[in-house]
């Protein structure tokens, strides 16, 4: 059983209330997958705070906040707190059967097993790239401006870095 939901459990069994406070992120563990936070009501700052439900978890939804920007963080107990809703999202990651991650820009990463659309995209333009016209006298050339796909090459691969 997950932390958090541990957590629930051993809440709804004493009673004690789920509250929340809204805060700013101060900074962000992606590995940890947790924040750094401050409330508003300038209380203590709050230092790892879940970003998803199973901390430990490297699968599923989470959403990475922007430094400084503003979090609302629940409090299973004393000890549990995750962040629940947030205001501006430096990048979200989403593990499923393909790993797909969105970064500011407009940014997509998707790997799935050892394909990734880097490789895909590296694969088309070598295909393209052999690609030759043939007369009936033999090969007489490319069928495309080789300096035009080239920058189409290279600005592709600058997007997928």
């Amino acid at each position: 059983m997950t932390e958090i939901s541990e957590a629930v459990r051993k809440l709804a069994a004493k009673g004690e209330e789920i509250y929340g406070k809204v805060c700013t992120v101060n900074a962000v563990d992606e590995a940890a997958r947790t924040a750094d936070v401050s409330p508003l009501d300038e209380s203590t700052p709050i230092l790892g705070v879940n970003l998803q439900a199973n901390q430990n978890s490297k699968v599923g939804v989470v959403l990475f906040p922007v430094v400084g920007s503003f979090v609302v963080v629940s409090f299973l107990n004393r000890a549990a707190a995750v962040v629940v809703a947030t205001d501006e999202i430096d990048h979200i990651e989403v593990v499923t059967k393909a790993d797909i991650v969105v970064k500011a820009g407009g940014k997509v990463t998707i790997e799935n097993g050892d394909y990734s659309l880097k490789k895909a995209f590296d694969d088309l333009f070598a295909a393209i790239g052999k690609l030759t016209v043939t007369t009936g006298v033999g090969p007489s050339g490319t069928p495309i401006n080789i300096s035009e796909f080239q920058q189409i090459q290279q600005k592709i691969a600058k997007f997928l870095q």
